[in-house]
């Protein structure tokens, strides 16, 4: 659930920069990534220190390792990854602002 809150609110910020005016689509992913990355490793970061007490537990060791690494590696899938398919997908299309959409379908 972290994690995808993360992308989310990470994708969310990108638009509405560009809605905001900025210049390109790259130009906003870059400022998405820097605004956003200090709560996304914070949250990260809490999520798997809360988790290091399961760490020395025998019998929930093997989840607690599984958990902090599930983490760990979707964090990192949310910084990186999702920016790039995100410019890839959206970054060279025009924008579009709602009230543009709402006039070109009465015509």
């Amino acid at each position: 659930g972290i994690v995808v809150r993360n992308s989310i609110i990470l994708i969310d910020f990108i638009q509405v920069l560009i809605a905001e005016g900025r210049e390109s689509a790259k130009e906003a992913v870059i400022e998405a990534r820097a605004v956003r990355i200090k709560p996304i490793l914070l949250t990260a970061g809490t999520s798997m220190m809360g988790t290091w007490v399961m760490v020395l537990d025998p019998i929930f060791s093997g989840l607690a390792w599984a958990f902090i690494f599930g983490i760990l590696a979707s964090t990192a899938f949310t910084l990186l990854v999702v920016p790039l398919i995100w410019f890839r997908l959206y970054g060279n299309k025009p924008a579009v602002s709602p009230a543009g959409a709402a006039e070109g379908s009465a015509s």
